[in-house]
């Protein structure tokens, strides 16, 4: 389960490679060294000194040092940031503000000295959204070694599986892969071409993702299935593949005819079919059938979810299954005001509820859910509700 995510800091929090770029790139104009933006983007991620080390490797007849460098490097970014302040990766302060409100610890495992890490957060609101800063620039083993991200992890109290980084570099994505933690790479264009293909995940902008979608990436990128939300006494969570057999038994049986959108096939088609939905939806897609289970005991005890409805502007649709041997527990009046409310987060204003008129316990349920509803369509032997979120 995520407990922590590990923040990068430039490029991912502050807007800053294209600064620390330009100005490594005029230290080195002052010595003679003409280099381009390409040159200084293929060491984005790691301690500056690094750059330094590398450009005057090809030049012997220079004295200055690399640490000599890095100081006057560092004058410069702190005249231009003293001028003009850290700019912001758009939408990051309030992604990192929900994410702390949601529950998740949070860390900065950046390259950048301490110094500087402990200025930004500062500057930017944010450090008591922080449990742990972590700075590469003194470790023996900087990126893409793991050592920063582990010492982060450690530093939160977790374990390497119960993290996940946001890296915006090349060389941080190798670190985190190293580490064992999952990795949702940050697509910035400010930070140059990188290669992003060691992260499970690429995120373009923090406007579109939560903690939802970090806890469900997680669970993903470590091959388990998500969990959707929990009651009193339940758990919603994507279906595993060794759910399967309880699965089919429990939608084969003919009392629960009514809850299914189509008939069964035979057990290898219905498994396969299984698979690929694990496969093709749940990385995909907010909307899908998950199952229901006792907290207490584990057991599956129904199935419920939701499926975009073709109208436009329709919403979504609703639908669950509870087994026959769990029903008149109540299960149903716990789980689906919680579903609705999952529903409303996604920002629907309203969802539709195909009831058969016999099913006096799925009427009650809706009388029930704390939203309110009318009736949409009347046929012969199903009535179609819509359920208003807003």
């Amino acid at each position: 389960m995520l407990k922590g995510v590990i923040f990068d800091m430039d490029g991912v929090i502050t807007d800053t490679e294209p600064v620390h770029a330009a100005a490594a790139q005029k230290v080195l104009e002052r010595l003679g060294i003409f280099t381009d933006l390409s040159y200084c983007y293929d060491f984005i991620g790691r301690p500056a000194i690094k750059l330094f080390e590398d450009a005057l490797h090809g030049y012997p007849g220079i004295t200055r040092t690399p640490e000599e460098l890095l100081q006057e490097n560092n004058v410069l970014l702190a005249e231009l940031f003293a001028e003009n302040g850290h700019p912001q990766v758009p939408h990051v302060v309030s992604f990192i503000r929900h994410l702390k409100e949601a529950g998740l610890s949070l860390a900065i495992a950046s390259s950048s000295a301490l110094p500087v890490i402990r200025q930004v957060v500062e500057e930017f609101g944010i450090a008591d959204a922080f449990t742990a800063l972590v700075s590469g620039a003194t470790l023996p083993n900087p990126k893409p070694a793991p050592d920063i991200f582990l010492l982060a992890a450690k530093e939160l109290g977790l374990s390497a599986k119960e993290c996940l980084v946001i890296e915006d570099s090349a060389v941080g994505t190798m670190a985190a892969k190293a580490a064992g933690i999952p990795c949702i790479g940050f697509v910035n264009p400010n930070s140059g071409v990188q290669d992003l293909s060691r992260a499970y995940a690429l995120l373009e902008s923090f406007a579109s993702a939560d903690a939802a979608y970090l806890r469900r990436t997680h669970a993903h990128a470590l091959g388990e299935p998500a969990e959707i939300l929990t009651t009193e006494r339940l758990l919603v969570r994507e279906f595993a593949e060794d759910d399967f057999p309880a699965v089919f038994a429990m939608c084969k049986k003919p009392e629960n005819a009514d809850g299914l959108n189509e008939p069964l096939s035979d057990y290898e088609t219905e498994k396969e079919k299984h698979s690929a939905y694990l496969s093709f939806v749940y990385p995909f897609f907010d909307l899908a059938l998950w199952g229901i289970y006792e907290t207490s005991t584990g057991r599956l005890v129904g199935r419920a979810g939701f499926s975009a409805v073709e109208e436009e502007g329709a919403g979504y649709s609703l639908g669950y299954l509870i087994d026959t041997p769990y029903q008149k527990n109540g299960y149903a009046k716990e789980c689906v005001p919680a579903l609705l409310s999952y529903a409303k987060a996604l920002g629907t204003p309203s969802v539709t509820a195909k009831i058969k008129k016999a099913n006096t316990a799925s009427l009650r349920v809706l009388a029930a859910c704390g939203y309110p509803y009318r009736l949409e369509s009347d046929s012969a032997d199903t009535l179609i509700y819509r359920i208003l979120l807003s």
